[in-house]
């Protein structure tokens, strides 16, 4: 019997990137398959949001390799770099909605920009999408400053899946929301990539979160992957760096021997 293997949908490859002479990547190595939801945890500072930078094109690697669907990011032309961020859509961290537009242009931002659907159109899609993340058509028309900070980050992940991407990414999703709000998010996240088929790239300090929302793990610290596994047994990892980020515990120590 033919043994299936999995298709490869973002590949980092010895991708080093440092600022100045502090390095933050080290030399990652990191495959995630299509359709896979991964979470990348770690301690402030280690590189996580550098790494999604890197991942989404705001940030160029200084070497190494990070390819999409088996291209090769940096070979690339302009051209063909704007195509790919349109595959991906983005939650970041705070939810970064523009303040100057209503809800609903917020939402439908990506679909105007690329000029997808006019105005009449984009709105009806926007409040189509309001629906799938729970949130009432009546709020449209308000601004990102009258709703509270739940909706606004139903409003940012509704912004992200608006153009039915291939590849999704959250910065904190759930930072700075109440336990019942942050779990209402997840489960609007685990429907949303289910739903487009997604791939998912997923940045964390909630294990709860990640357990939930995510297939696998990976653990950076001081720009290095230390730990990668299922969410199911992050708990029993026994890694030192892992079972210390869990109860709350600094990490200034040099790298442990390798362990499951």
């Amino acid at each position: 019997m033919n043994t299936i293997i999995p298709e490869s949908k973002i590949s980092l490859r010895n991708l080093n990137k440092s600022f100045g002479n502090k390095i933050i990547l080290n030399n990652i190595n990191l495959t995630i398959q299509k359709g896979e939801s991964i979470a990348i945890i770690g301690e402030s500072g280690t590189g996580k949001s550098v790494l999604l930078k890197c991942i989404i094109g705001l940030v160029q690697p200084d070497s190494g390799s990070l390819s999409i669907d088996g291209k090769e990011i940096s070979m690339m032309t302009h051209k063909e770099r704007t195509m790919l961020n349109s595959r991906f859509g983005v939650l970041f961290q705070g939810g970064a909605l523009f303040d100057s537009l209503t809800i609903w242009e917020n939402i439908s931002f990506g679909l105007l920009q690329e000029k997808k659907l006019n105005k009449k159109n984009a709105k009806e899609k926007a409040i189509q999408i309001m629906s799938e993340v729970e949130l009432d058509a009546s709020v449209s028309n308000s601004y990102p400053s009258e709703l509270s900070g739940g909706m606004q980050k139903r409003v940012a992940l509704a912004r992200a899946i608006a153009t039915e991407p291939e590849i999704l990414v959250f910065d904190e999703p759930t930072t700075g929301l109440d336990p019942i709000t942050s779990n209402v998010i997840n489960d609007l996240i685990i429907k949303s990539v289910r739903v487009l088929g997604a791939t998912a790239i997923s940045v964390s300090h909630d294990i709860s979160s990640v357990k939930k929302i995510a297939d696998s793990v990976a653990m950076l610290h001081e720009g290095r992957f230390v730990w990668q596994g299922s969410a199911d047994k992050i708990e029993k990892s026994q890694n030192d760096y892992v079972t210390n980020f869990i109860n709350g515990v600094s990490n200034n120590q040099s790298l442990p021997s390798s362990r499951p």
